[in-house]
């Protein structure tokens, strides 16, 4: 049951951060010497969300484990740049290391 419950909460606050993410985007409020590569990125990170946590919220309904274990799989996927996913370079004083 909790994960039932856990599921929407999780699926609205990813929804708030997109939707806040791309107003930002519009209205210019990211700072100028930010990389293209990085806002698509973030972009990029924040979308697959909204479509993996309505699975897992009906998943829960019937192996409420295997919710938990998506939930989880999905913030570790939000937080960690894997190897190959189009992951950009850490930044280091603000700015993106020049080639």
């Amino acid at each position: 049951m909790a994960a039932t419950i856990y599921g929407p909460s999780l699926l609205l606050a990813s929804t708030l951060l997109l939707v806040l993410w791309r107003y930002a985007l519009r209205q210019r409020l990211v700072r100028p010497d930010t990389a293209d590569a990085e806002v698509q990125f973030l972009t990029k990170r924040l979308t697959p969300a909204l479509a993996a946590y309505p699975v897992f919220i009906i998943a829960g309904l019937f192996i409420p484990v295997l919710a938990i274990i998506g939930y989880l799989g999905i913030a570790l996927y939000d937080i960690i740049p894997f190897p190959g996913s189009g992951s950009i370079p850490f930044r280091r004083g603000g700015r993106l290391p020049q080639p």
